[in-house]
């Protein structure tokens, strides 16, 4: 049996806490050591639901999930489990996914594979800077099994009250099902009958007496063997099939207080904000639903005003987890879209999708990410809406345009900002400038989006005639001439900084607005090699001639410097992250991570 003991987790635990409740609040960081551009606030978190691949599969990309930038994952129910007939394994995938009728709550001898092999998840994760979530399911046992099968619960241990009715869900003042004795069984009315929804059987599922103390401390067992792998946190499936006070008195304490301050969500599917906080209110997050059907409506060529005050998050954002599908929902049309609104609103955001490639793999994805984490804070101002255009502003961080229409729209709105350049860090729109009043003239392409945001500088903040040292904010390493070579040609790649002439570099303003960037040893240009425009050229030194592929655009991105190169687009990248003395610059499309931006230190 592979365990751990709880404490030797918690220290780290507490503290990636700490800091997804920094940012969910929206509080500003400390910028790091050579960054001239503006302090954005700390960014917020990200999540990745992780599904359908089996451990060792997810284990062998977690690097890949933290290079994007992502901080947590949320995997499937580790226990021992019934397989339906409809569940398929295909090219070692699960779909359905696998975890949801549980038989042995303590054997992690599963389909999606051995403990061990959890364990190794887990701890590599933790290694990559990425926490686990674990799906737990408290609600139910499998269906059509005989009750003695089950080595914690027989028939004594569940509700028997059969399954629930669509009628039980809603509250209808019209059907008397949702009275008893003249009086409303749920006095919220929310829901018509929520004994029947937290007793009945889901789908035919045997329905677990919460109310049981003998069935508390077999469920406290299972929270504590998931606790004990060092995970990080817990999902709570079914959780609206469950009472709030269990959650209130039992689950979210022993999460809290006797596992080391677990991390947990709950799953609430419904369209109601009220009965989302309610859950909420017992010490946990709760997926945003009531926001996912807005979404639905909106990005699926819907009207964009639903969007304003819709969910949770425009009411208690730090207990809010936006989803725009998961693995029991559809996402809408515009996919990207939906996901630039959750990626710039309040709120934890839980990202899916069926194959995971197609976001960790996407440099549109990695954008959004990236903007999340670094611009993304403070409270959300609603500037604009009409049926095809929403602009919202995180306050004093970001302004969020996004277009569901099939023509490009332009809107002056009110900022926060005065008199100060906006850059756009999506990669669509133009610099935009905000007048003496705060108002900017906002131009959102045809169903895309846009994230602008102040980048500190009047212009770029690269004083023409300065001489630079550059900095990976990656690796920490500086951008260098290799061997000190004076010759066309030569290398230019990473090094340990020791203030050489070789590291220092001159910005020499041009006409069109970009620099030539020239070594102050040897007095050519930084060059991109051919001059070709593919992905992984390489980047090197050569006599000036004034052709584009010398001609460089820097642009801050809030933490650090964008390095393109006029003629392609691309971006001066440290390629395969490598932190090695000679690791080698080329050229890449932007995706906005740390081996792609630059400090400039002037001497």
């Amino acid at each position: 049996m592979v365990s751990r003991d709880i404490a030797t987790d918690v220290s780290r635990r507490q503290i990636l806490k700490g800091l997804t409740g920094a940012a969910a609040a929206g509080v500003a960081g400390v910028s790091s050591a050579g960054t001239t551009a503006a302090d954005h606030g700390a960014g917020e978190p990200v999540a990745l639901q992780y599904f359908h691949e089996d451990w060792p599969t997810i284990t062998d990309d977690l690097s890949r999930v933290s290079e994007v930038g992502i901080d947590a994952i949320w995997i499937q129910p580790p226990q021992k489990s019934r397989l339906t007939p409809g569940h398929e394994v295909r090219d070692g995938r699960g779909e359905p996914p696998f975890g949801y009728q549980p038989v042995d709550l303590l054997d992690f001898e599963s389909v999606m594979g051995t403990e061990a092999e959890l364990q190794t998840l887990i701890d590599t994760a933790h290694r990559e800077g990425v926490e686990v979530y674990v799906d737990t399911v408290m609600n139910h046992m499998a269906a059509g099994m005989n009750f003695d099968n089950f080595p914690q619960f027989s028939w004594n241990d569940f509700h028997h009250q059969g399954g629930i009715p669509t009628w039980a869900y809603g509250f209808d003042p019209e059907d008397d099902r949702c009275f008893e004795n003249g009086e409303p069984r749920d006095p919220d009315r929310i829901e018509c009958d929520p004994e029947l929804v937290e007793k009945g059987s889901i789908e035919n599922l045997p329905d677990l007496k919460q109310s049981s103390e003998y069935v508390r401390t077999k469920l406290y067992n299972y929270m504590q063997k998931i606790a004990n792998t060092g995970a990080d946190g817990y999902r709570f499936d079914a959780a609206k099939n469950m009472p709030e006070w269990f959650f209130r008195q039992h689950a979210n304490p022993w999460a809290e207080n006797d596992f080391g301050g677990m991390f947990r969500v709950g799953e609430v599917f419904t369209t109601s904000v009220e009965l989302a906080q309610q859950y909420a209110d017992t010490g946990m997050h709760v997926f945003d639903y009531p926001l996912y059907f807005a979404i639905e409506d909106a990005f699926n060529h819907g009207d964009m005003r639903v969007l304003e005050g819709a969910g949770l998050i425009a009411q208690d954002s730090a207990r809010a987890m936006p989803i725009v599908e998961n693995h029991d929902t559809q996402h809408p049309d515009q996919y990207k879209l939906a996901h630039a609104f959750v990626l710039g609103a309040a709120g934890y955001p839980m990202l899916y999708n069926l194959y995971p490639d197609e976001i960790l793999g996407d440099a549109d994805f990695r954008n959004m990410i990236w903007v999340k984490k670094n611009l993304a804070g403070g409270s959300t101002i609603w500037r604009h809406t009409d049926a095809n255009l929403a602009i919202f502003e995180r306050e004093s961080h970001l302004l969020v345009g996004l277009n569901n229409g099939s023509t490009t729209i332009s809107q002056w709105v009110q900022t926060s900002w005065s008199d100060q350049i906006l850059q756009d860090y999506s990669g669509t729109g133009e610099p935009i400038a905000t007048d003496s009043e705060g108002w900017a003239y906002v131009t959102v392409p045809a169903g895309g989006w846009t994230y602008y945001a102040p980048t500190g500088e009047s212009e770029t903040g690269i004083q023409d005639g300065a001489t630079y040292e550059i900095r990976n904010a990656y690796s920490g390493k500086y951008l260098d001439v290799a061997g000190w070579s004076s010759a066309d040609g030569a290398d230019v790649h990473q090094w340990s900084y020791h203030g050489g002439s070789n590291q220092r570099w001159t910005a020499e303003a041009l006409d069109d607005g970009s620099y030539r960037l020239t070594p102050a040893h040897s007095g050519k240009a930084l060059d991109v090699s051919g001059p070709s425009t593919d992905n992984g050229t390489n980047v090197h030194q050569w006599r000036w001639h004034g052709g584009d592929n010398q001609r460089w655009d820097i642009q801050s991105v809030g933490d650090g410097y964008r390095v393109s190169s006029r003629h392609s687009g691309k971006c001066l990248d440290v390629a395969g992250w490598s932190n090695a003395d000679g690791g080698d610059v080329h050229q890449w499309e932007w995706y906005g991570n740390s081996n792609q931006r630059w400090y400039f230190e002037q001497v």
